[in-house]
């Protein structure tokens, strides 16, 4: 009887050793899934900053290639006058 109530109580600590391995596995996992989350939540805010600063660049781009037409056409008018005169 000795013996078997020395291999429940091994039994039982083996459980707990396991148990308690297992909630530091799982704790270890939540905070790597947060970490993981946060990440996720750094890199969707800078892609939308970067969306946004690109759509900026064109608009700045476009109204800059609507100047360079409207200098364009102003200096080929100025040279046509000059060389009518």
């Amino acid at each position: 009887m000795h013996g078997v109530s020395g291999e429940c109580s091994e039994a039982e600590h083996e459980q707990k050793a396991s148990t308690e391995e297992i909630e530091r596995n799982v704790a270890e996992a939540a905070i790597g899934a947060q970490l993981i989350s946060s990440n996720v939540v750094t890199v969707t805010k800078q892609a939308a900053e970067a969306t946004g600063e690109a759509s900026d660049l064109k608009s700045t781009s476009l109204d800059l290639n609507r100047q360079v037409e409207t200098l364009r056409d102003e200096v080929g008018r100025c040279i046509q006058e000059i060389r009518a005169a």
